[in-house]
């Protein structure tokens, strides 16, 4: 018999997912509407923000944050090469330009010293990023950046991570900045499929995401047809395109967010057994939390001595069916970004660890049997070396 497979991540869903498509679909209502209205309630009082409005994709999340922080184009915005593509896509598709920073040492974050070097270009914006959930520490130094620089979070991998902050635990997701920005994509922990959220503090902020999500409509077609008064025609007082979340994805996500707390501990014990069963090895390091900060574990890495090394292990564990992914990429790298833009220093630090890091298997379902294979293979392959 053919050994499993394990894959690298893999959403949890149950019969609550099942009963909330076809509560959905009984409706009659399969686009932004009662659920979408519903999610942004309990997400904006889950995050403890000001307001929560529900779009497409995370990416889309990030472009409406940019555009409601003012960016334009022409303006430059700060953002760690060490992203997704997403993340400098956002600011490209704006024809603003993106200012790549690099991570600190043993972190797939940014910090401070870099975003402060990056201030003598005068940005518009910066876009600080909880690389594969793990909190961002610059969020809890903001007082450090002028007030009239808007720091937008890409949160997309870390609903469920806190950070602390004047000694108080705080969620991600707030925000701390202007507006954080979560998506719901099946890597993450919590998945409608597609779909994302934009968090943020100020009414008019909110009102301004809404109209734009929706081609800049004053009024949404669920709030025109629950009018019990005249009908009022709507007008478009803002440029905008489709950017809408479908109540299927929004249905979804609200299950999903009722299980986030189940998936963070599962998470956090699963990293724990990784983190006692490799940490004797000379060939690899592995992961762990900064003080001030307690992630997801969204995703969770350990690192190589080199490339090749990285290589190797990647293979040694496909060919035993267990699936890895590399890094994090370096979007400055990429020959769609490559020499376009402008970054500050070498940015080795981010290339070193994209180039030399593996994202282990990690998902809600897991069994010991699974992890203890990872684990197993793992640690013959070190004893090798």
């Amino acid at each position: 018999m053919e050994t499993p497979f394990i894959p690298v991540a893999k959403p949890f869903f149950d019969e609550s997912e099942h009963q909330a498509l076809t509560r959905v679909l009984s409706s009659g209502w399969v686009t932004q509407g009662p659920e979408v209205a519903a999610l942004e309630a309990e997400f904006k009082k889950e995050c403890g923000a000001g307001f929560a409005v529900g779009v497409s994709s995370g990416t889309d999340a990030l472009v409406l944050a940019l555009r409601a922080a003012g960016v334009k184009k022409g303006d430059r915005v700060v953002c760690p090469s060490h992203s997704f593509i997403a993340t400098a896509n956002s600011i490209v598709s704006l024809g603003a330009v993106p200012v790549f920073v690099d991570i600190e040492p043993n972190s797939p974050n940014v910090g401070l010293s870099a975003i402060q070097e990056a201030l003598t270009l005068q940005p518009k914006a910066i876009l600080l990023v909880h690389q594969t959930g793990m909190p961002c520490s610059v969020i809890a130094s903001l007082s450090d950046i002028p007030p009239s620089i808007p720091v937008i979070e890409d949160a997309a991998c870390a609903f469920g991570s806190e950070i602390e902050i004047d000694g108080a635990w705080e969620p991600i997701g707030r925000p701390h900045g202007e507006f954080a920005c979560f998506s719901f994509h099946p890597r993450k922990l919590l998945v409608s499929g597609e779909g994302g959220m934009i968090t943020g503090r100020t009414s008019e902020s909110e009102r301004f995401l809404k109209q734009v999500r929706q081609h800049g409509m004053s009024r949404s077609a669920y709030d025109r047809s629950n009018a019990t008064q005249r009908y009022e025609r709507e007008t478009y007082q803002e440029f905008g395109l489709n950017h809408r979340m479908s109540d299927l994805n929004a249905a979804l996500a609200r299950e999903q967010l009722k299980k986030i707390p189940a998936f963070v501990a599962e998470r956090r014990r699963r990293v724990a057994i990784y983190q006692e069963e490799l940490k004797n090895y000379h060939a690899l390091w592995v992961d762990h939390e900064p003080k001030g900060v307690k992630t997801n574990w969204q995703s969770f890495s350990i690192q190589l001595e080199t490339q090749a090394k990285a290589e190797s292990l990647q293979t040694e564990l496909l060919e035993k069916r267990i699936a890895t992914r590399p890094g994090v990429m370096c979007a400055h790298l990429e020959p769609v970004m490559k020499g376009r833009f402008e970054q500050i220093g070498d940015l080795n630090h981010s290339v070193h660890r994209s180039q030399t890091s593996l994202i282990l298997p990690l998902f809600h379902s897991m069994t010991d049997q699974q992890q203890g294979r990872v684990i197993e293979v793992i640690q013959d392959w070190a004893r090798s070396q």
